[in-house]
Protein backbone atom coordinates (compact mmCIF):
# COMPACT_ATOMS: atom_id res chain seq x y z
CA UNK A 1 0.00 0.00 0.00
CA UNK A 2 1.54 3.22 -1.24
CA UNK A 3 2.66 5.46 1.63
CA UNK A 4 2.85 9.55 1.95
CA UNK A 5 6.49 10.73 3.14
CA UNK A 6 4.28 12.32 5.83
CA UNK A 7 3.63 8.81 7.24
CA UNK A 8 6.93 6.85 6.55
CA UNK A 9 9.45 9.47 7.70
CA UNK A 10 11.27 11.99 10.41
CA UNK A 11 9.05 10.90 13.29
CA UNK A 12 8.98 7.16 13.82
CA UNK A 13 12.34 6.41 11.93
CA UNK A 14 14.86 8.93 12.13
CA UNK A 15 17.04 9.77 14.85
CA UNK A 16 19.11 12.84 13.79
CA UNK A 17 21.90 12.06 16.57
CA UNK A 18 22.90 9.11 15.05
CA UNK A 19 21.64 8.92 11.46
CA UNK A 20 22.93 12.81 10.64
CA UNK A 21 24.87 11.61 8.02
CA UNK A 22 23.10 8.90 6.77
CA UNK A 23 20.12 11.32 6.27
CA UNK A 24 22.33 13.56 4.07
CA UNK A 25 22.97 10.92 2.06
CA UNK A 26 19.44 9.30 2.03
CA UNK A 27 18.43 12.92 0.59
CA UNK A 28 21.21 13.41 -1.88
CA UNK A 29 19.83 9.98 -3.37
CA UNK A 30 16.44 10.97 -2.75
CA UNK A 31 17.70 14.44 -5.38
CA UNK A 32 19.39 12.18 -7.68
CA UNK A 33 16.63 9.86 -8.35
CA UNK A 34 13.72 10.93 -6.81
CA UNK A 35 13.98 14.19 -6.27
CA UNK A 36 14.25 14.50 -9.84
CA UNK A 37 10.53 14.59 -9.59
CA UNK A 38 10.45 17.53 -8.13
CA UNK A 39 10.39 19.27 -10.84
CA UNK A 40 8.63 16.95 -12.49
CA UNK A 41 5.04 18.57 -11.32
CA UNK A 42 6.03 21.66 -12.33
CA UNK A 43 4.43 21.28 -15.72
CA UNK A 44 0.97 21.61 -15.01
CA UNK A 45 -0.38 21.45 -11.44
CA UNK A 46 -2.50 24.39 -10.62
CA UNK A 47 -3.25 22.69 -6.90
CA UNK A 48 -2.87 20.08 -4.50
CA UNK A 49 -4.06 16.58 -5.63
CA UNK A 50 -7.05 14.85 -5.23
CA UNK A 51 -8.87 11.74 -5.83
CA UNK A 52 -6.38 9.94 -7.62
CA UNK A 53 -8.68 7.01 -9.06
CA UNK A 54 -8.59 3.14 -7.96
CA UNK A 55 -5.46 2.09 -7.65
CA UNK A 56 -4.47 -0.64 -9.60
CA UNK A 57 -1.55 -2.90 -11.07
CA UNK A 58 0.20 -5.64 -9.94
CA UNK A 59 2.77 -5.99 -6.56
CA UNK A 60 6.62 -5.71 -8.02
CA UNK A 61 8.85 -7.33 -6.18
CA UNK A 62 11.68 -4.78 -4.28
CA UNK A 63 15.13 -5.67 -6.82
CA UNK A 64 17.72 -7.95 -5.07
CA UNK A 65 20.62 -6.71 -3.18
CA UNK A 66 23.13 -5.53 -6.16
CA UNK A 67 20.36 -4.84 -8.48
CA UNK A 68 19.34 -2.48 -10.55
CA UNK A 69 16.35 0.05 -8.63
CA UNK A 70 13.74 1.32 -11.29
CA UNK A 71 11.60 4.37 -9.78
CA UNK A 72 8.82 6.34 -11.38
CA UNK A 73 8.53 10.21 -11.34
CA UNK A 74 5.25 11.34 -11.27
CA UNK A 75 4.23 14.69 -12.10
CA UNK A 76 0.48 15.21 -12.31
CA UNK A 77 -2.15 17.88 -13.26
CA UNK A 78 -4.63 19.66 -11.09
CA UNK A 79 -7.79 17.73 -12.56
CA UNK A 80 -9.68 20.43 -13.09
CA UNK A 81 -13.22 19.56 -14.76
CA UNK A 82 -13.63 22.40 -17.58
CA UNK A 83 -16.58 24.68 -16.79
CA UNK A 84 -16.27 24.04 -13.40
CA UNK A 85 -14.21 24.85 -10.10
CA UNK A 86 -14.55 20.96 -9.05
CA UNK A 87 -11.29 19.11 -9.82
CA UNK A 88 -11.62 15.76 -11.08
CA UNK A 89 -8.61 12.70 -11.13
CA UNK A 90 -5.54 13.90 -12.04
CA UNK A 91 -3.15 12.88 -14.73
CA UNK A 92 0.57 12.73 -15.21
CA UNK A 93 2.01 15.96 -17.36
CA UNK A 94 5.40 14.41 -16.78
CA UNK A 95 6.73 10.85 -16.25
CA UNK A 96 10.14 9.72 -15.88
CA UNK A 97 11.90 6.44 -15.50
CA UNK A 98 15.10 6.66 -13.06
CA UNK A 99 17.47 3.62 -12.61
CA UNK A 100 20.18 3.09 -10.82
CA UNK A 101 23.07 0.72 -10.07
CA UNK A 102 24.27 0.08 -6.68
CA UNK A 103 26.94 -1.73 -8.33
CA UNK A 104 28.54 0.19 -10.87
CA UNK A 105 27.23 2.96 -9.65
CA UNK A 106 25.68 3.97 -13.31
CA UNK A 107 22.07 5.65 -13.69
CA UNK A 108 19.98 6.58 -16.64
CA UNK A 109 16.76 8.79 -17.12
CA UNK A 110 14.26 8.31 -19.66
CA UNK A 111 11.76 10.79 -19.92
CA UNK A 112 8.55 9.95 -21.57
CA UNK A 113 6.39 12.22 -23.16
CA UNK A 114 2.94 12.72 -21.86
CA UNK A 115 0.95 12.12 -25.28
CA UNK A 116 2.55 8.80 -25.53
CA UNK A 117 0.13 6.59 -27.16
CA UNK A 118 -0.07 3.39 -25.55
CA UNK A 119 -2.84 0.57 -24.11
CA UNK A 120 -3.69 0.98 -20.47
CA UNK A 121 -4.52 -2.18 -18.89
CA UNK A 122 -8.26 -2.09 -18.55
CA UNK A 123 -9.03 0.99 -20.11
CA UNK A 124 -7.64 0.52 -24.26
CA UNK A 125 -5.64 2.62 -26.11
CA UNK A 126 -5.04 6.47 -24.38
CA UNK A 127 -2.20 8.77 -23.99
CA UNK A 128 -0.48 7.83 -21.07
CA UNK A 129 -0.63 10.60 -18.98
CA UNK A 130 -4.53 8.97 -18.64
CA UNK A 131 -3.18 6.27 -16.37
CA UNK A 132 -2.97 8.08 -13.29
CA UNK A 133 -6.49 9.32 -13.27
CA UNK A 134 -8.15 6.12 -14.20
CA UNK A 135 -5.77 4.37 -11.29
CA UNK A 136 -3.50 5.85 -9.22
CA UNK A 137 0.47 5.46 -9.27
CA UNK A 138 0.23 1.64 -9.02
CA UNK A 139 -1.76 1.85 -12.99
CA UNK A 140 0.98 4.25 -14.16
CA UNK A 141 3.75 1.75 -12.86
CA UNK A 142 2.10 -1.07 -14.68
CA UNK A 143 1.23 0.75 -17.83
CA UNK A 144 4.94 1.67 -17.63
CA UNK A 145 6.47 -1.66 -16.88
CA UNK A 146 3.92 -3.06 -19.80
CA UNK A 147 5.68 -0.25 -22.00
CA UNK A 148 9.28 -0.56 -21.34
CA UNK A 149 9.38 -4.21 -20.50
CA UNK A 150 10.92 -3.83 -17.59
CA UNK A 151 10.27 -3.82 -13.41
CA UNK A 152 9.26 -0.44 -11.62
CA UNK A 153 9.88 -1.08 -8.25
CA UNK A 154 8.68 2.49 -6.55
CA UNK A 155 6.89 5.48 -7.63
CA UNK A 156 7.52 9.50 -6.66
CA UNK A 157 5.02 12.18 -6.90
CA UNK A 158 5.70 15.73 -5.79
CA UNK A 159 3.50 18.69 -5.48
CA UNK A 160 4.36 22.02 -7.45
CA UNK A 161 4.59 23.63 -3.97
CA UNK A 162 7.13 21.50 -3.16
CA UNK A 163 9.44 22.29 -6.01
CA UNK A 164 8.87 25.58 -5.33
CA UNK A 165 9.90 25.28 -1.80
CA UNK A 166 13.02 23.04 -2.32
CA UNK A 167 14.59 25.69 -4.62
CA UNK A 168 14.09 28.37 -2.34
CA UNK A 169 15.47 26.35 0.31
CA UNK A 170 18.97 26.19 -1.71
CA UNK A 171 19.10 29.62 -2.30
CA UNK A 172 18.00 29.22 -5.89
CA UNK A 173 18.80 27.79 -9.00
CA UNK A 174 21.79 29.49 -11.44
CA UNK A 175 21.09 29.17 -15.14
CA UNK A 176 21.90 30.44 -18.76
CA UNK A 177 18.26 30.48 -20.38
CA UNK A 178 19.01 30.56 -23.91
CA UNK A 179 15.85 32.56 -25.18
CA UNK A 180 13.17 35.34 -23.92
CA UNK A 181 10.74 32.76 -22.65
CA UNK A 182 6.94 34.74 -22.22
CA UNK A 183 3.85 32.87 -21.42
CA UNK A 184 0.42 33.61 -19.44
CA UNK A 185 -1.76 31.01 -18.89
CA UNK A 186 -5.07 32.91 -16.86
CA UNK A 187 -7.09 29.15 -16.64
CA UNK A 188 -3.79 28.11 -14.94
CA UNK A 189 -3.00 31.40 -12.94
CA UNK A 190 0.79 30.67 -14.87
CA UNK A 191 3.07 33.72 -16.15
CA UNK A 192 6.22 33.69 -17.41
CA UNK A 193 8.13 36.28 -17.89
CA UNK A 194 12.20 35.28 -18.42
CA UNK A 195 14.85 37.43 -20.53
CA UNK A 196 17.73 35.72 -22.16
CA UNK A 197 21.15 35.89 -21.06
CA UNK A 198 24.77 34.28 -21.73
CA UNK A 199 25.64 34.78 -17.86
CA UNK A 200 23.88 32.34 -16.00
CA UNK A 201 20.91 33.87 -13.75
CA UNK A 202 19.75 33.31 -10.01
CA UNK A 203 16.14 31.99 -10.63
CA UNK A 204 14.17 31.43 -7.67
CA UNK A 205 11.81 28.34 -7.04
CA UNK A 206 8.74 30.65 -8.87
CA UNK A 207 11.24 31.21 -12.12
CA UNK A 208 12.77 28.18 -12.16
CA UNK A 209 9.07 26.48 -12.05
CA UNK A 210 8.88 28.80 -15.54
CA UNK A 211 11.95 27.47 -16.90
CA UNK A 212 10.72 23.86 -16.88
CA UNK A 213 6.73 24.38 -17.85
CA UNK A 214 7.51 26.84 -20.55
CA UNK A 215 5.82 25.45 -23.74
CA UNK A 216 6.13 28.31 -25.87
CA UNK A 217 9.28 27.54 -28.36
CA UNK A 218 7.03 25.55 -30.97
CA UNK A 219 8.50 22.06 -29.59
CA UNK A 220 5.75 21.75 -27.18
CA UNK A 221 6.21 18.76 -25.20
CA UNK A 222 9.36 17.66 -26.51
CA UNK A 223 11.08 21.05 -26.54
CA UNK A 224 10.52 21.50 -23.30
CA UNK A 225 11.78 17.98 -21.62
CA UNK A 226 15.77 18.92 -23.05
CA UNK A 227 15.85 21.69 -20.25
CA UNK A 228 14.28 20.06 -17.59
CA UNK A 229 17.16 17.44 -18.11
CA UNK A 230 19.71 20.50 -17.85
CA UNK A 231 17.82 21.78 -14.51
CA UNK A 232 18.24 18.12 -13.19
CA UNK A 233 21.85 18.19 -13.58
CA UNK A 234 22.45 21.65 -11.70
CA UNK A 235 19.80 21.07 -9.04
CA UNK A 236 21.57 17.40 -8.15
CA UNK A 237 24.93 19.90 -8.16
CA UNK A 238 23.47 22.10 -6.16
CA UNK A 239 22.38 19.02 -3.82
CA UNK A 240 25.72 17.62 -3.53
CA UNK A 241 27.70 20.42 -2.53
CA UNK A 242 28.60 20.74 0.90
CA UNK A 243 26.78 24.26 2.15
CA UNK A 244 23.46 22.36 0.99
CA UNK A 245 24.30 19.58 4.53
CA UNK A 246 23.12 23.00 7.13
CA UNK A 247 20.27 22.93 5.08
CA UNK A 248 18.74 19.49 5.66
CA UNK A 249 15.96 20.09 8.15
CA UNK A 250 14.88 22.42 6.11
CA UNK A 251 14.74 19.75 3.01
CA UNK A 252 13.08 17.35 5.04
CA UNK A 253 10.63 19.15 6.14
CA UNK A 254 9.43 19.91 2.92
CA UNK A 255 9.44 16.91 1.30
CA UNK A 256 6.99 14.97 4.45
CA UNK A 257 5.03 18.12 3.18
CA UNK A 258 4.65 17.66 -0.53
CA UNK A 259 6.08 13.84 -1.50
CA UNK A 260 4.16 11.10 -1.75
CA UNK A 261 6.30 7.73 -2.18
CA UNK A 262 6.36 4.18 -1.80
CA UNK A 263 9.57 3.62 -1.15
CA UNK A 264 10.85 3.42 2.89
CA UNK A 265 13.28 6.05 4.13
CA UNK A 266 15.61 3.03 5.02
CA UNK A 267 15.75 1.91 1.03
CA UNK A 268 16.55 5.59 0.36
CA UNK A 269 19.11 5.65 2.90
CA UNK A 270 20.57 2.48 1.96
CA UNK A 271 20.73 3.53 -1.87
CA UNK A 272 22.27 6.82 -0.90
CA UNK A 273 25.62 5.10 0.55
CA UNK A 274 26.11 3.86 -2.83
CA UNK A 275 24.69 6.50 -4.56
CA UNK A 276 26.83 9.60 -2.76
CA UNK A 277 29.62 8.29 -4.77
CA UNK A 278 28.58 8.49 -8.11
CA UNK A 279 29.54 11.11 -11.04
CA UNK A 280 26.96 13.00 -11.95
CA UNK A 281 28.87 13.45 -15.27
CA UNK A 282 28.18 10.25 -15.85
CA UNK A 283 24.36 10.23 -15.86
CA UNK A 284 22.35 9.39 -19.13
CA UNK A 285 19.64 11.39 -19.48
CA UNK A 286 17.41 10.71 -23.05
CA UNK A 287 13.43 11.27 -24.30
CA UNK A 288 11.31 7.59 -24.99
CA UNK A 289 12.11 8.04 -29.18
CA UNK A 290 9.23 8.23 -31.27
CA UNK A 291 7.43 10.81 -33.15
CA UNK A 292 4.58 13.25 -32.91
CA UNK A 293 1.12 11.83 -35.22
CA UNK A 294 -2.22 12.61 -35.67
CA UNK A 295 -4.70 9.26 -35.42
CA UNK A 296 -8.17 10.63 -35.41
CA UNK A 297 -7.81 14.18 -34.77
CA UNK A 298 -5.52 13.15 -31.61
CA UNK A 299 -2.09 14.49 -31.23
CA UNK A 300 0.01 11.64 -30.13
CA UNK A 301 3.62 10.54 -28.95
CA UNK A 302 4.00 6.80 -31.35
CA UNK A 303 6.94 5.02 -30.17
CA UNK A 304 9.64 3.31 -32.23
CA UNK A 305 9.21 0.04 -31.28
CA UNK A 306 12.65 -0.75 -32.57
CA UNK A 307 14.48 2.25 -31.73
CA UNK A 308 12.85 1.90 -27.62
CA UNK A 309 14.28 -1.75 -27.02
CA UNK A 310 17.69 -0.58 -27.85
CA UNK A 311 16.98 2.39 -25.72
CA UNK A 312 15.66 1.09 -22.98
CA UNK A 313 18.91 -1.07 -22.85
CA UNK A 314 21.23 1.09 -22.68
CA UNK A 315 19.21 3.89 -20.91
CA UNK A 316 17.81 1.77 -17.82
CA UNK A 317 19.68 -1.32 -17.75
CA UNK A 318 23.06 -0.23 -18.54
CA UNK A 319 23.48 -2.56 -21.64
CA UNK A 320 25.68 -1.34 -24.31
CA UNK A 321 24.87 -3.74 -27.66
CA UNK A 322 28.66 -1.64 -29.22
CA UNK A 323 30.78 -2.27 -26.07
CA UNK A 324 29.39 -5.63 -25.64
CA UNK A 325 30.37 -7.15 -29.68
CA UNK A 326 34.47 -6.65 -28.02
CA UNK A 327 32.66 -9.81 -25.45
CA UNK A 328 33.35 -13.21 -26.56
CA UNK A 329 30.59 -15.26 -24.49
CA UNK A 330 30.52 -19.48 -24.29
CA UNK A 331 27.02 -20.94 -23.08
CA UNK A 332 26.54 -24.15 -21.75
CA UNK A 333 23.52 -26.04 -20.31
CA UNK A 334 23.99 -27.18 -17.44
CA UNK A 335 20.62 -27.70 -15.84
CA UNK A 336 19.46 -30.22 -19.10
CA UNK A 337 16.52 -28.73 -20.16
CA UNK A 338 16.77 -28.98 -24.46
CA UNK A 339 16.76 -25.13 -25.63
CA UNK A 340 18.01 -23.01 -23.27
CA UNK A 341 21.23 -22.26 -23.83
CA UNK A 342 20.15 -21.68 -27.29
CA UNK A 343 17.52 -19.16 -25.97
CA UNK A 344 20.11 -17.73 -23.75
CA UNK A 345 22.68 -17.31 -26.76
CA UNK A 346 19.45 -15.52 -29.14
CA UNK A 347 19.14 -13.11 -26.06
CA UNK A 348 23.11 -12.44 -25.47
CA UNK A 349 23.52 -11.84 -29.43
CA UNK A 350 20.31 -9.21 -29.42
CA UNK A 351 22.55 -7.44 -26.67
CA UNK A 352 25.08 -7.47 -28.79
CA UNK A 353 27.37 -10.03 -26.95
CA UNK A 354 29.66 -12.02 -29.46
CA UNK A 355 28.49 -15.38 -28.40
CA UNK A 356 30.93 -17.73 -29.79
CA UNK A 357 30.13 -21.48 -28.25
CA UNK A 358 26.88 -23.16 -27.19
CA UNK A 359 26.96 -26.21 -25.94
CA UNK A 360 26.09 -28.74 -22.68
CA UNK A 361 28.32 -28.22 -19.39
CA UNK A 362 30.22 -31.10 -18.10
CA UNK A 363 26.87 -32.34 -16.11
CA UNK A 364 23.49 -31.15 -15.59
CA UNK A 365 23.40 -30.39 -11.92
CA UNK A 366 24.04 -27.36 -11.88
CA UNK A 367 21.58 -26.23 -8.86
CA UNK A 368 22.29 -22.01 -9.60
CA UNK A 369 23.43 -20.40 -12.72
CA UNK A 370 27.09 -19.14 -12.74
CA UNK A 371 29.41 -16.59 -14.64
CA UNK A 372 33.11 -17.72 -14.77
CA UNK A 373 35.24 -14.92 -16.12
CA UNK A 374 38.31 -15.84 -18.34
CA UNK A 375 40.48 -12.94 -17.85
CA UNK A 376 41.72 -10.29 -15.62
CA UNK A 377 39.58 -7.58 -16.42
CA UNK A 378 36.02 -8.36 -14.19
CA UNK A 379 34.33 -5.96 -16.33
CA UNK A 380 33.05 -8.12 -19.46
CA UNK A 381 31.80 -10.69 -17.02
CA UNK A 382 30.05 -8.16 -14.85
CA UNK A 383 28.71 -6.82 -18.24
CA UNK A 384 27.32 -10.10 -18.97
CA UNK A 385 25.76 -10.25 -15.22
CA UNK A 386 23.58 -7.40 -15.77
CA UNK A 387 22.38 -8.60 -19.51
CA UNK A 388 21.96 -11.74 -17.66
CA UNK A 389 20.32 -11.48 -14.20
CA UNK A 390 22.92 -13.88 -13.13
CA UNK A 391 24.36 -12.74 -9.96
CA UNK A 392 26.82 -15.32 -9.16
CA UNK A 393 30.52 -14.63 -10.70
CA UNK A 394 33.48 -16.57 -10.30
CA UNK A 395 37.29 -16.15 -11.64
CA UNK A 396 38.84 -18.89 -14.25
CA UNK A 397 41.51 -19.13 -16.26
CA UNK A 398 42.80 -18.43 -19.52
CA UNK A 399 40.00 -20.63 -21.64
CA UNK A 400 40.88 -21.13 -25.83
CA UNK A 401 38.71 -23.07 -27.88
CA UNK A 402 39.92 -25.33 -30.10
CA UNK A 403 36.84 -23.96 -32.45
CA UNK A 404 35.70 -20.31 -31.48
CA UNK A 405 38.72 -19.22 -30.05
CA UNK A 406 39.54 -17.23 -27.00
CA UNK A 407 36.70 -16.88 -24.36
CA UNK A 408 36.47 -14.17 -22.09
CA UNK A 409 33.48 -15.65 -19.85
CA UNK A 410 31.20 -18.56 -19.78
CA UNK A 411 27.67 -18.46 -18.69
CA UNK A 412 26.87 -22.30 -16.84
CA UNK A 413 22.61 -22.17 -16.69
CA UNK A 414 21.79 -23.46 -13.72
CA UNK A 415 18.30 -25.21 -12.91
CA UNK A 416 17.31 -21.92 -11.11
CA UNK A 417 17.49 -20.17 -14.70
Amino acid sequence: MAMTVRQKRVRKRINWKRFGIFLTCGLLFFLLMVGSSIYTILLGITGKEQSPGTAQGEEVLPPKIGERVNVLLLGVDAGVIEGSNRRGPSRTDTMMVVSFDPETLEAGVLSIPRDTRVNIPGKGINKINAAHAYGGPLLAKKTVEDLLDIPIHYYVKVNLEGFEEIVDALGGIELVIEEDMNYWDPVQDLRINLKASPEPQLLNGHDALGYVRYRGDGGGDIGRIPRQQKFIRVLADKLLSMSTVWKIPELVSIFTRNVETDMDVLQVIQYAEKARRMNLEDLQMETLVGIDRYIDGISYWLVDEAGMGEQVDRVLKGINREENRDIRVQILNGNGQSGDASKLAAEMRRYGFNVVAVANADHFEYEESLIINHGEDILPARKVARATGITRISQGEALVLEEGGEVDVTVIIGKNH
